[in-house]
This record gives C-alpha cells, sequence and structure tokens, in this order.
C-alpha cells in the first residue's frame, strides 16, 4: 500500500456490518472474531494485528489495506477483493479463498494453509497447491 496510515479515521461503530463504508480506517489491533462484514468497503484500511478468526468477508473490498500480522484463521474471504494488500506475516490458516483477487498482494512470511479454496488471482511467484499458498 503506498498510503499513510497515520491519519486514518476511527471507524464508527455503526459502519462495522456488512456492506459498511470503512475505507481508510484505522482498525489495527482490534478484535473482530466472529464479525460478518461481508460485502463491506476496507480500502486501505489498517487492519494490522487484528483479530478477524472466524469472520466473513466474503465480497468485501480489502484492496490496498494493511494486514501485517492480521489473524484471519478459519475467515470467510470467498470473493473478497485483496489486491496489492499487504499480508506479510497475517495467518490464513483454513481461510475461504476460493475466486479471491490476490494479484498483486504481499505474502512474505504469511502462512496459508488447510485453506477452504484457492484464490482466483495470486501475486507473481507464488501458487497455490495442496490447500496451500506456497512461493514458487
Amino acid at each position: 500500500p503506498t498510503d499513510s496510515f497515520s491519519n486514518h479515521l476511527i471507524p464508527q461503530s455503526n459502519e462495522i456490518r456488512p456492506g459498511g463504508h470503512l475505507e481508510h480506517t484505522n482498525l489495527k489491533d482490534t478484535n473482530m472474531t466472529g464479525v460478518n462484514l461481508s460485502s463491506a468497503n476496507l480500502k486501505f484500511a489498517d487492519l494490522s494485528g487484528a483479530n478477524l478468526n472466524g469472520a466473513s468477508l466474503s465480497g468485501a473490498n480489502l484492496s490496498g489495506s494493511y494486514m501485517t500480522s492480521a489473524s484471519l484463521i478459519n475467515t470467510d474471504l470467498s470473493g473478497a477483493n485483496l489486491s496489492g494488500s499487504d499480508l506479510r506475516e497475517a495467518n490464513l490458516t483454513g481461510a475461504n479463498l476460493v475466486v479471491a483477487d490476490m494479484s498483486k498482494a504481499i505474502l512474505k512470511g504469511v502462512i496459508a494453509k488447510n485453506l477452504k479454496g484457492c484464490p482466483l488471482t495470486l501475486p507473481n511467484g507464488w501458487k497455490c497447491e495442496n490447500s496451500s499458498l506456497l512461493e514458487r
């Protein structure tokens, strides 16, 4: 991501919902276990260190989001737009990535095994094989 996260907005509680408008928000280190954010706009949001275990982010726009060290265990990311997202050191164990767009995502150090499906696109140098994301 090229945007600075130093002046991101604090989200309004009524926007943490399916279809919510959370673009450029600061959700760093937030516990959102099991939350439903399907089809939400989280473009350029700071989700670094957030706990999104078991959450639904299906169809969400997470493009350009900052998700380093986020915990996304058993999270539904099916159909999500993760293009250009920074997922360094994130844990995607057991996540559903069916038809997710992960083009140009930064995946260095990502933990992604026992996936429930492979993404539609991955950054150059990565593949989905045996339910895991692997660097070629």
